[in-house]
């Protein structure tokens, strides 16, 4: 089984990751403003400041697109060597329909899984890419939980019969 990829961990219609596009849209940006600033003196304050800050914020959203999955994977390889899983039953795919990237959909899982004491959870994963075409019934998915602190999880979603 595959692991379903995160949102800014990869980006399937240009092969990057999310983060790398946005880093690559800063240049411009940054590249053109240092340009006006040497070349034109006289452009005034407005498009140079125009240009750094449309530059400044997609340099921060690629380095927050870094950061964000970085927390993602720690979290998920620091639960996983603490406990076992615990296997979730898929009851939706809640579709975030504002951001789309090409012909996939990104999407978070939301389920629930009987702990050892019998007690039901509801768990609802962080986003991840699907294609438009696939169903719930593609996929499973673990959830690994901090024995400390319940409230503290990780989903991790597999699809279903697929050869490589």
């Amino acid at each position: 089984m595959n692991q379903v990829g995160r949102v800014w961990r990869k980006l399937h219609t240009v092969g990057i990751s999310l983060s790398l596009l946005f880093l690559a849209l800063s240049l411009p940006f940054l590249v053109l403003a240092l340009f006006v600033i040497k070349t034109e003196p006289n452009w005034g304050y407005v498009p140079v400041l125009t240009l750094l800050v449309n530059g400044a914020l997609w340099l921060l959203l690629g380095l927050f697109g870094f950061a964000y999955n970085r927390v993602l994977c720690n979290k998920l390889s620091r639960l996983k060597a603490s406990e076992g899983p615990y296997e979730v039953v898929i009851e939706r795919i809640l579709p975030n329909w504002g951001v789309r990237l090409g012909g996939y959909v990104t999407a978070a899982v939301e389920g629930h899984y009987t702990d050892g004491s019998g007690n039901i959870h509801t768990v609802r994963s962080t986003n991840h890419i699907f294609t438009t075409f696939e169903k719930r019934d593609d996929f499973t998915a673990n959830v690994y939980v901090d024995q400390k602190n319940p409230k503290v999880y990780a989903v991790e979603i597999l699809r279903r019969g697929q050869s490589v």
